[in-house]
């Protein structure tokens, strides 16, 4: 029995300090009288354990984290010592812990010249330690916390043996397998499809440890070329991607995401204005992808409406899902990336800075951001009843429109943003 502590995990002395436990015992067979007379076992010993262990995983602090560091100046005589928070505290964290049994049998055979080992497992982890977002919570975007547990079983196996034995001289050999499948049985993590498709693999709730996922193309249009995805309600969303003017192999650059409004407007050839805009953008040196999310136009009835009673989330996962599928090409700066629109799309991007940290930067246009007022202020109210089944003072509308607007999520908004409006923006 072991009594660990760390002043890397919390406040409380429950988190700071565990006491750990195993117990296990061994039988060894060949001194039974049915091995005594099987000359060739050597020895041959079968062993079980069960315990509960411990790791402190990757905690850094319990406490707030100061260090000093010089500034950096134009010239050396401006230059002077600063403290800076390297890490806020992070009081609640505890152990990483895990219950293993454990089977195994060894033995030696041959007068040694054949050893094997086999082991069988099973291990339950739980108050696992990674990054979470929290939404800015606490002073921090991400931070660690127990919040993960996983399932892992497995088998090991060693066969080894002296093949060659001279006098001077002798050759011995090993071979081992393994076979391990892990399972991850609580995740209070949100990935994004970008932490999901990482050459790594991603993590998530039901999945073994870094699975390797794809988002689910829909190849190229047979007669535009566009590519396409399917989302999680099996329709296909087109999607473009333009790269920078001057675009050079092996540079990164910034992206911007561009969105329409409406909501049931489309990009497509007839709209002229976007096409001076794209190009204006890249021409500066950024990159624009743009997408038809579901509820756009012109692609019949049953997508013109799939966004009924979801003018946040599922648009929100079109366009960003086009958005990760052109950062996994690789040409993409993901510490620039930006996002705009206007009307309906200045919604959408209040609705992803307030549920998304992503971004470098964000700006609305003419766009609306409190559903309940919006009936009575702007010129298209009509929105409101077709989309929402109702109007702001019946009780299920009103549900409706607050979980559905952005203002009551601005808490959670920590992007650089502007909001442009004008006087006749009706």
């Amino acid at each position: 029995m072991r009594y660990d502590g760390s002043n890397k995990l919390g406040s409380s002395r429950e988190a700071r300090w565990l006491p750990t436990w195993s117990f296990g015992g061994a039988w060894n067979m060949e001194e039974e009288s049915f091995l005594q007379d099987v000359w060739w076992i050597d020895f041959m010993k079968l062993r079980a354990s069960y315990g509960l262990t411990a790791s402190l995983g990757p905690a850094t602090n319990s406490g707030v984290v100061l260090r000093s560091l010089t500034t950096n100046r134009t010239f050396p005589t401006e230059r002077e010592s600063v403290i800076q928070i390297a890490n806020l505290e992070n009081s609640d964290l505890t152990w990483e812990k895990n219950y293993q049994t454990n089977v195994g049998l060894d033995a030696s055979l041959f007068k040694g010249r054949m050893n094997m080992s086999l082991d069988v497992y099973q291990r339950k982890s739980f108050d696992l330690i990674s990054l979470i977002k929290t939404g800015g919570i606490g002073g921090e975007a991400i931070k660690a916390a127990n919040y993960a547990d996983m399932d892992a079983q497995g088998a090991e196996a060693l066969i080894g043996g002296q093949i060659f034995r001279k006098k001077n001289w002798g050759w011995r050999a090993n071979i081992t397998f393994g076979y391990n499948t892990t399972k991850i049985t609580n995740a209070k993590n949100q990935p994004i499809i970008f932490d999901l498709v990482k050459a790594e693999g991603g993590n998530t709730a039901g999945y073994p440890v870094n699975s390797l996922f794809s988002i689910r193309y829909n190849g190229l249009d047979r007669i535009t070329g566009v590519p396409t995805f399917v989302n999680e309600k099996g329709m296909t969303v087109e999607y473009w991607v333009m790269k920078p003017t001057n675009y050079s192999t092996g540079k990164k650059y910034p992206l911007l995401l561009n969105i329409h409004g409406g909501p049931s407007a489309m990009w497509g050839p007839g709209e002229a204005s976007m096409w001076h805009e794209f190009q204006y953008f890249c021409s500066k040196g950024y990159g624009v992808v743009y997408s038809n999310p579901r509820g756009s136009g012109g692609y019949g009835l049953d997508f013109l409406r799939a966004n009924i009673n979801d003018w946040g989330t599922g648009p929100a996962s079109d366009v960003l899902t086009a958005l990760d599928k052109t950062v996994a090409e690789g040409w993409a700066d993901t510490g620039r990336l930006l996002i705009t629109g206007g009307s309906y799309a200045g919604y959408l991007v209040a609705w992803i800075i307030s549920h998304d940290q992503r971004f470098k930067a964000a700006c609305s246009q003419r766009g609306v951001y409190d559903l309940g007022t919006f009936f009575g202020e702007g010129n298209a109210w009509r929105l409101v009843p077709n989309y929402f089944g109702g109007y702001p003072w019946e009780a299920a509308t009103k549900a409706n429109l607050q979980r559905e607007s952005p203002i009551n999520y601005v808490q959670n908004i920590y992007t650089p943003y502007i909001i442009f409006h004008g006087e006749n923006d009706l």
